[in-house]
């Protein structure tokens, strides 16, 4: 297991936590915590179940809904996006990870509620309709997912290059 991986779990475990505070839709630091899960924590599995972990214990606090799978899906798809961008080690996979994830996220689930649902009719004009009505939402998945992931990478290096200074220091 990797040596920072506290770190990073309490940064993630952080996320889910901050799904309680009241907040504007979807302007919340949850898919940003499933992209640096993938960046950051290793093994893969782990990357992979922290994430959901933390948003399970929120949902059993906010109470569960119709479509969760779909949601689940999301996420679970976001986090094997960070994981395959990783891979890459790259500025530009970085960059193009909250952008990439929140689309992922947008199609997903809201194939999902155009598939549960009955807003909207079972034909591909009701699924574009689905995609036209949540695009509002659209937009603040992504704002938050770039502003967490980036605060959540500047927290990880300032704390990561503190930490080594400090076991530097004492050896």
């Amino acid at each position: 297991m990797k040596k920072n991986n506290l770190l990073f779990i309490v940064l993630i475990l952080l996320a889910g936590i901050f799904r309680l505070i009241p907040h504007p839709w979807n302007l919340t630091p949850v898919l940003a915590a499933c992209l640096f899960s993938g960046f950051k924590i290793k093994p893969n599995r782990l990357a992979l179940f922290l994430p959901l972990i933390a948003i399970f214990l929120g949902d059993i606090t906010l109470g569960f809904y119709k479509g969760m799978g779909w949601v689940y899906i999301s996420y679970i798809s976001v986090v094997a996006l960070a994981l395959l961008l990783n891979k890459k080690n790259s500025i530009q996979a970085k960059f193009s990870a909250p952008i990439l994830g929140s689309f992922i996220f947008f199609f997903i689930s809201n194939f999902g509620v155009w598939n549960g649902g009955f807003l909207y009719p079972k034909t591909f004009e009701g699924l574009i309709q689905c995609y036209i009505s949540a695009i509002p939402f659209f937009k603040n998945t992504l704002i938050g997912t770039i502003i967490y992931f980036g605060i959540f990478f500047t927290i990880s290096e300032y704390l990561e290059k503190s930490i080594f200074k400090i076991a530097t220091s004492k050896n």
